[in-house]
């Protein structure tokens, strides 16, 4: 854990839109993170994946997200939260309780 702890904070994370799909930006995301969020966050052909765990997609929001999205909280906040995909519509109440949150 230490180990993962020191190597995470000698990087430096380029923030992007969570909102929308980037290729350039998809692109420049290193293997690991494609393979742990990005993957699953992006992936519009696989609606049927297990999202990641809630940490850990807390985790790339607050620390991959451009600071707009996380100050002001919007779709993108509400869907990490839900474990739905960046472009999907929540609903139901489990939604109704994030967007109150949010």
């Amino acid at each position: 854990f230490t180990k993962d702890l020191e190597e995470s904070s000698d990087k430096i994370f380029n923030r992007i839109s969570f909102n929308t799909y980037s290729s350039v930006e998809f692109n420049k995301l290193g293997v690991n993170e494609r393979r742990e969020f990005f993957e699953f966050w992006y992936d519009w052909n696989s609606s049927s994946s297990d999202p990641p765990p809630l940490k850990k997609r807390m985790w790339y929001f607050y620390n991959r997200a451009k600071w707009e999205e996380i100050i002001y909280p919007d779709q993108s906040f509400e869907n990490v939260v839900m474990g739905i995909k960046y472009n999907a519509e929540g609903s139901g109440l489990v939604f109704v309780s994030v967007r109150l949150l949010s």
